[in-house]
């Protein structure tokens, strides 16, 4: 999860809806990669077998307004969502 909410409250509620990383804006290009660098090992370790349709948010919540994702946001997550052993 990536938000711009860094409150203790709003870690616990990220955790709680189940984010496994919860990074608060602004982060690292290295931290990001860090990040996604752990759930990869994670994951590479146990076998999954899964069939999910995939759906993806072309937008983001900030405050009350909803932000468009442009479209290497969307590219981004299509690439982590469908690669996740990668």
């Amino acid at each position: 999860m990536a938000t711009a909410r860094n409150s203790a409250e709003a870690r616990v509620a990220g955790y709680e809806s189940g984010a496994d990383i919860y990074l608060t804006k602004p982060f690292s290009s290295a931290e990001l990669l860090a990040a996604i660098g752990s759930l990869a090992r994670r994951f590479s370790t146990q076998k999954m077998t899964y069939q999910a349709h995939l759906h993806l948010p072309t937008s983001t919540l900030v405050g009350k307004h909803a932000i468009d994702l442009n479209k290497n946001e969307l590219a981004i997550l299509k690439g982590l969502a469908e690669a996740p052993s990668q």
